[in-house]
């Protein structure tokens, strides 16, 4: 999906539910999360490493719940009223933190050096740096200890 389809979209949406204009920015220093919604600037960021993988759509889905949800009810977070304007755009109500090997691969490609990290849970966490995907270098699904699971190269 290339930024203008992702802004496209995003607009479509907006006139949709009757919410003011946001920006789709794609980012290139995000690095442990698909998106990103900043309600102060009405932008929607969507890191560039998944612009090109299958799971765009639903994190556009997805920043734009929290923007619904902030514009009707000035709520944050993932919570009830979140999860209500997934359903409304179709979405499941869930964070997006987990990253698929297609996601990983597509940030070891754009982004060099990846750590992959894994909680007892099998959540995976993508980061650039040794530290993990948070700095208390937990699981955001379950708070379980993250445990370095592969380093990723690309090969040159």
């Amino acid at each position: 999906m290339t930024r203008d389809e992702a802004q496209r979209l995003v607009n479509k949406l907006c006139q949709e539910h009757r919410t003011s204009p946001i920006k789709v920015v794609v980012n290139h220093r995000i690095s442990a999360t698909s998106g990103r919604a900043k309600y102060g600037k009405r932008e929607l960021h969507i890191a560039d490493w998944h612009m090109s993988d299958s799971g765009t759509m639903q994190t556009l889905k997805h920043e734009m719940a929290h923007f619904l949800a902030w514009d009707n009810s000035q709520h944050n977070g993932h919570g009830p009223i979140w999860q209500k304007w997934c359903g409304v755009l179709g979405i499941e109500a869930k964070r997006c933190g987990e990253v698929s090997e297609e996601q990983a691969s597509s940030m070891v490609r754009i982004h060099g050096a990846a750590y992959i990290y894994e909680c007892r849970y099998g959540c995976r966490w993508l980061a650039k740096k040794e530290t993990g995907w948070d700095r208390n270098n937990q699981c955001k699904l379950h708070k379980a200890a993250l445990k370095l699971l592969v380093v990723r190269e690309v090969a040159e």
